[in-house]
């Protein structure tokens, strides 16, 4: 948190890269993954999925954790490949949205938005799709 407040002194926006649905990942790990990247006090956010890419060590113990669709033309880091033991792809895909949602419709990320917008007619395009794919179910 100290590193994002003096960041942000600096002048500089701060960015959370986050990865859900690696090995032994939980409802309860996303949950705390989610929760600290609302309250770490980023500007910004980005969540993707835990990918094994081929020849990594990940790809050769994928399947000891879980169900691993070992198909490089669908391994994008956008859609799960890799669903852990205990879980389903539908709960990631929730989980990815629910995270979307708590980070950006909170009034502090909205404000951070709305005092960068330089042309209102591509700032609600942008909400306008945002909130299309975040409130999917």
């Amino acid at each position: 948190m100290k590193a994002v407040k003096m960041s942000q002194r600096a002048g500089i926006r701060t960015v959370g890269y986050f990865m859900i649905g690696h090995f032994g990942e939980t409802e309860k790990t996303i949950e705390e993954t989610i929760e600290f990247a609302c309250t770490v006090g980023l500007d910004d956010f980005r969540m993707s999925f835990f990918t094994p890419l081929p020849g990594t060590k990940a790809s050769l113990m994928a399947d000891q954790y879980g169900e691993f669709d070992n198909n490089w033309e669908r391994m994008n880091l956008f859609s799960p490949v890799f669903i852990p033991a205990g879980m389903a792809r539908d709960q990631l895909m929730n989980a990815q949205r629910k995270a979307i949602r708590k980070f950006f419709f909170r009034p502090r990320a909205i404000w951070s938005y709305l005092k960068m917008v330089r042309n209102p007619l591509i700032a609600l395009r942008g909400a306008y799709l945002l909130s299309q794919y975040a409130l999917k179910k």
